[in-house]
């Protein structure tokens, strides 16, 4: 930090050299005797949103509190101490969105850098890994930096809906070293300032890792001597390469430099730079480091170099250079719907009941190659439509499929009770490897996923989308009777509803069983093509279920359905068409819980009773942008259900059609994916039918 020799050409050394010490930028779990911790609250203050997301807007509103600690009082008279030990923090768990940091007096005034300077303090989370040096220890604990500050005292903020989340039992440590410069005895306290979201968690923030990066390699808190010999403006630079574990987008990156620092500067693999923090002096002390607001992507695998820069004209012993990089391990929409559809035949690309698999353990996932498959090319694929299928699970459990390569979302595709076999449609982003991920919740399960489509951008381009009001095609009790064993049924979707009469290549059609005698499987293929070797829709004697499908249509502009063994009632009814004339591409977002009734999330805590509905705002939210989204793609969930049901979803504003998304049980939870018209005030309204229940939302894309 210090030196005892005179500092470069632009900058004045207005310090004595006995002040110089090395700085420690570490946490310690140590409790230091005679250093009292006090706490106390502040007024709510709102953050600027910076540089807001694809989409913008925040994922969920949420309340904002400030809450303001002390560390102290600490004294010494003309020299350096430091400390270290617990920490306060806010109760409960919360997601940071700002911290400050201040050094101030017995009364709560701001002392002068100048008089004494706050050399560093850093927060950090006990008994949990440094995430950028893996087994780096400190005091024999593991522990995760966090936030922290020196001279600069730059505030550190993000902006929505990106948080630093932390749990309720979280234990904070913190260290810190001080510089008292007069020829005093000094006391004095350190101050900052959170601000936090109460609540947030994963399901409805994008909780970002901290990751600090040293110019000198792991861990980001060692120290290196510039030489000195570089002559009038001469530098010296120190450079460390990371890898990225995951794909992810950096939010913001700090830094933290000593006197004689110049920059730092992170760039991508291909030497493009991400952010340059630059030092700013005043009176020849270090006052502050630029922060950079980004959302810049970065990849799985993908090397980044941080390089820092420091006059060399003269020795600098001891100096740190750590980037304080904020990373959200996800995967943000581009904003734009620029994809479009191609179908595939039905293919299984994973069967782990098969000679050779072996059933998802819990918290277990298997990774699924898409790419380079079953039609699908190896390349330009941005997404795959895929009915994933939970078989025989020992236990009440739930699916997820998502991105390899990239943090698993806060919501699930398929909820399954033990020894159900329950399907659902998911449209699922391509990760590393040409990979989907499949994630079990709880106990054992054999699982299915068959694809069906693949959305990219590639030319020349495929299939567009056309959303349209909701039509029954097909009431088999009300025409026809049911379907028999291995009976078909022929559904015309050209020129039917809002379907034009040619140009139509696929159906998007909800499917639901009911009346069912026993357990069947029900599956729905282009007419006059070859009936593929997959399903679309499981069902078990008693049972109501639905499941979305794309389904391709024969030359005569219909498809077939049959029905596998015992008999069931059909119900079919159209969401939309694919077609080159269609209007809408597709865009793909990372899921985000817009809804949720349990918890108050983008609404009521509330149960919804008989006939109740809510309104659910899309547009604007996670990475769906703010216009232009004629249709969602959302995964609707019921659970907690005290009997018979459905639930319908339409675009507000319009008419409530006369079909339904969503079919439950009492007891039941269920999942049902759904594309659902916008309204023009940018949101969907959601209706349960009879008895109560519990309603979750997840988008998962967009149509624009």
């Amino acid at each position: 930090m210090r030196t005892d020799r005179p500092r470069p050409a632009r900058t004045c050394d207005m310090q004595p050299a006995r002040m110089r010490r090395r700085a420690v930028l570490a946490v310690l779990l140590i409790t230091v005797a005679g250093v009292p911790v006090l706490a106390s609250q502040a007024s709510a203050a709102p953050v600027p949103v910076v540089n807001p997301p694809v989409g913008g807007g925040p994922v969920v509103s949420q309340a904002f509190e400030t809450t303001t600690f002390e560390v102290g009082p600490m004294g010494s008279g003309n020299d350096s101490a430091s400390g270290s030990g617990l920490v306060p923090r806010p109760s409960g768990a919360f997601g940071l969105k700002s911290i400050s940091f201040d050094l101030v007096d017995e009364q709560g005034n701001s002392l002068d850098p100048m008089a004494v300077m706050l050399h560093h303090f850093v927060i950090g989370r006990v008994n949990s890994q440094d995430t950028a040096c893996p087994g780096h220890r400190v005091g024999g604990f593991p522990v995760e930096p966090l936030v922290g500050t020196g001279m600069e005292r730059t505030p550190i903020d993000f902006q929505d809906p990106y948080a630093l989340l932390v749990g309720a039992s979280d234990t904070w440590g913190g260290v810190w070293e001080f510089m008292n410069q007069t020829d005093q005895t000094l006391r004095f306290k350190i101050k900052y300032t959170i601000g936090v979201q109460p609540g947030a968690s994963s399901l409805n923030t994008r909780g970002v890792t901290p990751y600090w990066a040293g110019a000198v390699g792991c861990p980001g808190t060692k120290t290196w001597d510039v030489p000195g010999d570089g002559g009038p403006g001469g530098v010296a630079t120190r450079s460390w390469d990371w890898t990225m574990p995951a794909d992810g987008v950096i939010v913001g990156i700090g830094g933290h430099m000593h006197d004689g620092g110049i920059d730092m500067v992170t760039k991508h693999e291909d030497g493009t730079v991400i952010c340059t923090n630059t030092a700013n002096y005043d009176m020849g002390m270090l006052m502050s480091i630029d922060r950079c607001p980004l959302h810049e992507s970065v990849q799985a695998g993908e090397k980044l170099r941080v390089t820092t820069r420091y006059d060399n004209s003269q020795p600098h012993n001891d100096v740190m250079s750590a980037a304080v990089v904020f990373i959200w391990f996800g995967t943000q929409g581009t904003g734009v719907a620029d994809n479009t559809y191609r179908q595939v035949p039905p293919a299984r690309l994973l069967d782990t009941r098969q000679p050779g698999s072996v059933p998802i353990g819990p918290q277990q996932t298997v990774a699924v190659k898409v790419t380079g498959v079953a039609g699908v090319p190896d390349s330009n694929v941005d997404s795959v439509v895929v009915n994933l299928t939970a078989v025989n699970p020992s236990q009440n459990t739930h699916l997820t499929a998502y991105r390899s390569g990239s943090t698993r979302p806060g919501s699930s595709n398929v909820n399954a009770a033990a020894g159900q076999t329950v399907a659902n449609l998911a449209i699922v982003p391509v990760g590393s490897g040409g990979e989907i991920t499949i994630f079990n919740n709880a106990g054992t399960t054999n699982a299915i996923v068959d694809i069906e489509g693949w959305y990219g951008s590639a030319e020349p381009a495929g299939d567009r989308f056309s959303p349209v009001p909701p039509a029954r095609l097909l009431d088999t009790r009300s025409a026809g009777g049911a379907v028999g064993p291995g009976e078909t049924r022929t559904i015309q979707v050209a020129g039917v509803a809002a379907a034009p009469a040619s140009g139509v290549s696929a159906a998007l059609v909800n499917l639901t069983a009911t009346d069912v005698t026993g357990a069947t499987h029900v599956v729905a293929w282009a007419t006059g093509e070859t009936m593929p070797p997959t399903s679309n829709l499981n069902v078990v004697a008693g049972q109501t279920a639905a499941n979305l499908a794309v389904v391709p249509v024969g030359a005569d502009g219909s498809f077939t359905v049959v029905n596998n063994s015992a008999s069931t009632e059909l119900i079919v009814d159209l969401q939309g068409w694919y077609g080159p004339t269609a209007a809408n591409r597709y865009g793909s977002v990372s899921p985000a819980r817009v809804f949720d009734s349990r918890f108050g999330i983008g609404g009521p805590a509330s149960v919804l009773g008989p006939g109740s509905t809510r309104t659910v705002q899309v547009a604007g939210v996670g990475d769906v942008p703010a216009t232009g989204a004629q249709a969602v793609v959302v995964n609707l969930t019921g659970t907690g259900v005290t009997g018979a049901t459905h639930v319908v979803a339409w675009a507000t504003g319009t008419p409530m059609p006369p079909t339904s998304n969503l079919n439950l049980e009492a007891g039941q939870t269920a999942a049902n994916l759904a594309v659902v018209p916008v309204g023009g005030d940018g949101s969907i309204t959601i209706r349960n039918q009879s008895a109560t229940d519990q309603v979750i939302v997840d988008v998962q894309g967009w149509y624009g």
